[in-house]
């Protein structure tokens, strides 16, 4: 199953294949698969077999500011974009801080689904400063917003900071990742700056806790 010999979605032999084929007993095979539930790998439904539930994750090293299109890009997966609105909306508490603005004034609010070949992997929730100017054009952030500041020479961040909280998806939320409510997300805020030290992008990340971690090493 880990290998992909199994893939996800696909069902396993009989508990009689596994038998002939190990020559063991039932109760071993049964105890095996039961193991296998238990730690998520397999889901068992009365007769229609063992179905593999288990999807290796996507994993993202923290050593370097990447957007999404780079990170599933360097993993050799096909990014994409599943929905996306843009609209000026009254800036949050938490944003307005950010910016250095009062809360309720207009900022540029981003919402995307993307997907990493044709799967939703993630929800964004973006705001930019409306002293941006950045385009209303939906079409425009259909790749990499990254390179969308490169184009507007905006250029990319040289700095950001990041928090990391689990919790449990709204049902708005779920039906954006096709998953089920109150299922685990990850959850990254990110504050980006730019060369200048002024904050460019506040962003809400909604990853999908069954396709989604993240690599950090630390040297001492």
């Amino acid at each position: 199953i880990i290998d992909g010999t199994y893939a996800y979605g696909e069902r396993i032999p009989a508990e009689i294949e596994f038998q002939n084929q190990y020559q063991v007993s039932r109760i071993t095979v049964r105890r095996a698969i039961s193991d296998l539930e238990k730690d998520g790998y397999v889901l068992r439904a009365r007769g229609k077999g063992t179905k593999v539930i288990y999807q290796k994750s996507i994993e993202e090293n923290l050593g370097k500011i990447r957007s999404f299109t780079e990170e599933m890009k360097q993993r050799k997966k096909i990014p994409g974009t599943r929905s996306m609105k843009i609209s000026y909306e009254c800036a949050p508490p938490e944003v307005a801080e950010a910016f250095g603005i009062k809360e309720g004034e207009p900022v540029l609010c981003l919402r995307r689904v993307r997907s990493a070949d044709g799967e939703p992997i993630v929800y964004f929730v973006t705001y930019f400063p409306a002293s941006l100017s950045m385009p209303m054009a939906e079409e425009r952030y259909q790749g990499s917003m990254y390179e969308l500041f490169e184009e507007l020479g905006i250029h990319k961040p040289t700095r950001v900071i990041e928090n990391f909280k689990s919790v449990n998806a709204t049902n708005e939320i779920a039906e954006k990742l096709s998953i089920k409510e109150m299922e685990a997300l990850l959850v990254r805020t990110r504050i980006s700056y730019n060369y200048r030290q002024e904050v460019i992008e506040y962003t809400n990340s909604y990853y999908r806790g069954d396709r989604y971690s993240y690599v950090m090493e630390l040297k001492g």
